[in-house]
């Protein structure tokens, strides 16, 4: 997949697989790289929307594009930033469902403790995404 994003170009493969059975939430995003291109998968029942979003967060969050994520003074703000700033130029029809999502994915993370040495990043996140839901 390839899209432009803030002026670069973002090309990342992008995966489908059956996150919903073994973790029961379809929003789960997993990122892999081999150095040269940036992966993402996503659940095989995530809408195409939220697919390409959240793409576009990991691989600005943790891909090649690391470029365009915003300046945090908080580390474990940078992943809320991105957010924010994607949302903003999102079409606002997609906006409450993307962050409908993404909170359904940062509980998850949380409450099963899918990662839990970025626990403090993903509360920071949620309560952020919590704070924009009069998208």
């Amino acid at each position: 997949m390839m899209i432009e994003f803030a002026g670069s170009l973002i090309v990342v493969a992008l995966g489908r697989t059956d996150f919903a059975s073994q973790f029961g939430t379809d929003s789960l995003v997993y990122f892999a790289s081999d150095g040269e291109t940036d992966q993402v998968f996503v659940d095989e029942r995530a809408s195409d929307s939220y697919a390409k979003y959240a793409a576009i967060h990991e691989c600005i969050c943790q891909g090649r594009c690391k470029h365009l994520a915003p300046l945090v003074g908080d580390p474990d703000m940078r992943c809320s930033e991105i957010d924010k700033m994607i949302i903003a130029v999102m079409p606002e029809s997609e906006r409450k469902a993307y962050i409908e999502k993404r909170i359904e994915m940062f509980k998850a993370l949380i409450d099963k403790n899918l990662n839990p040495q970025l626990t403090p990043m993903f509360e920071k996140s949620l309560k952020a995404l919590q704070s924009l839901t009069s998208y």
